[in-house]
């Protein structure tokens, strides 16, 4: 009887375990499931580091979309500064830019101007400033934990 008694306490405790787990699971699968639901109707925001970009050799970024998803319209502005040998490059692109595209997989053209601002210690030149109008255009994936790595072609 005792013995009965024991295996029966411990199955019940088996059949007790085994729904929590299962109920823990569809739990995190239903968080999962409302995060893409949030991502989708979220804002994309990013700040990013650009090399042989818009803004010269380097450039700091921070790119928004206009709407509360993560496509379509959208606008970045960068800042990028080098000195060397007595001259001073201040560069400041400033860019429009559409993402088309869905799950994390977009294709991103756009058109912008960049602020350049060079100083020379040089008798010969003076201190300039110019803009020069550029556009750019590429493709990049966003992992699903909404970090990763993209590639653009700039022209």
């Amino acid at each position: 009887m005792i013995k009965t008694l024991r295996l029966s306490l411990a199955a019940c405790a088996l059949v007790c375990a085994c729904s929590v787990t299962a109920s823990a699971q569809n739990q995190y699968l239903a968080k999962q499931d409302s995060l893409n639901k949030v991502y989708a109707t979220k804002q994309g925001k990013t700040v990013f580091f650009e090399l042989l970009g818009p803004g010269a050799a380097y450039s700091v970024n921070y790119d928004t979309r206009f709407a509360k998803r993560p496509d379509g319209w959208g606008g970045r502005i960068g800042l990028s500064y080098y000195s060397a040998s007595g001259e001073h490059l201040f560069t400041a692109p400033l860019v429009i830019n559409y993402l088309a595209g869905k799950h994390g997989k977009y294709f991103e053209i756009g058109a912008g101007i960049t602020y350049y601002n060079v100083n020379s210690n040089d008798l010969f030149f003076d201190n300039t400033y110019y803009q020069v109008y550029d556009g750019n255009g590429g493709y990049y994936t966003q992992e699903k934990n909404h970090n990763g790595v993209l590639g653009t072609l700039n022209f």
